[in-house]
């Protein structure tokens, strides 16, 4: 953990800078993320779900459909089923993909909701990068606060059927961090991939220039 008074420079970073988060006292760092992260864009995505099957299976009623396209396919490595969890964590690694590719997504930058921990890890700032999936794929942005927090928790789920992720103390993938900045510190809640994991997304990112100012916390 960096000492709130030590001088913090920002280093370069592919895409961009580390720099501190900038949280107002009564503003949690989760909620400046999904804040910054909330804007709709239009991504390219391998694995594509009609707006209303993707609907029906984030409230629990029947699998997507999907159809393939060509461009940028998954990992080979990365394990597949027929399940309906197993094509939402497909459709939700593809996105991702494509959203760290195109810069959309930027890694390790301010308030943002991914980032390169210790150990060449990535991590997902929760539950603000899933809101933001959830909107860009069909989801009814009028859900009541609980049916969205059931949403994510069912895509979350879906993705760690098919990728390792870090598991707590208590044994579930979701970490406690802590973020501290040159005024400021925050404790959020993050999932993180391991190594291997993280390998798996094939990504093209300085996996040796980890966040500094990110500290994880109940890792096993």
């Amino acid at each position: 953990m960096v000492p709130p008074d030590q001088s913090m420079e920002s280093q370069p970073q592919q895409r961009n800078e580390q720099v501190p988060p900038t949280c107002t006292d009564n503003q949690s760092f989760t909620e400046l993320t999904a804040e910054v992260v909330a804007s709709n864009v239009e991504y390219p995505l391998t694995v594509k779900t009609t707006s209303d099957d993707f609907k029906n299976f984030i409230q629990g009623n029947e699998a997507p459909s999907t159809r393939q396209e060509t461009r940028q396919s998954a990992p080979h490595s990365i394990k597949k089923t027929n399940s309906g969890r197993s094509d939402t964590a497909h459709q939700f690694i593809e996105w991702l993909r494509a959203q760290i590719m195109t810069g959309t997504i930027q890694v390790n930058a301010r308030a943002g909701a991914v980032h390169i921990v210790s150990e060449r890890r990535l991590c997902f700032v929760s539950p603000g990068l899933f809101y933001t999936f959830l909107d860009q794929n069909g989801a009814n942005k009028n859900m009541d606060p609980k049916a969205r927090r059931d949403a994510v928790s069912k895509i979350q789920h879906a993705i760690a059927s098919v990728l390792t992720f870090e598991r707590s103390i208590l044994g579930g993938t979701m970490i406690t961090a802590e973020i501290v900045g040159m005024r400021k510190r925050a404790d959020l809640h993050v999932m993180v991939l391991t190594a291997q994991g993280t390998e798996e997304l094939m990504l093209d990112l300085d996996f040796n220039n980890a966040n500094r100012f990110i500290t994880l916390g109940d890792i096993r």
